[in-house]
């Protein structure tokens, strides 16, 4: 859930992808994904 938390937060900003990818650096290539669709599919 924390994960989900931080990806609307974060798309709310605009700068998703971007943030994300700090905050998860190595994993941003799959939790970026992941994240932006769990997103997506909650709104």
């Amino acid at each position: 859930m924390v994960k989900i938390g931080c990806c609307l937060d974060k798309l709310s900003d605009g700068f998703a992808e971007k943030t994300i990818t700090q905050v998860y650096g190595d994993f941003a290539t799959g939790k970026t994904t992941i994240c932006l669709q769990l997103c997506s599919q909650s709104f």
